[in-house]
C-alpha cells in the first residue's frame, strides 16, 4: 500500500505542476495579445 500511495502522490504532484504550467503559459499568451 505504501508504494501505491507514493505513486498517487507523485502523479498528483505532476498533475499540479502541469496545471500550473498551463495557467502560466495562458497568462503569458493573454499578456502578449493585450
Amino acid at each position: 500500500m505504501a508504494t501505491a500511495t507514493a505513486r498517487l502522490r507523485r502523479t498528483a504532484a505532476t498533475a499540479v505542476r502541469a496545471v500550473r504550467a498551463n495557467r502560466s503559459s495562458k497568462a503569458c499568451l493573454l499578456q502578449q495579445y493585450n
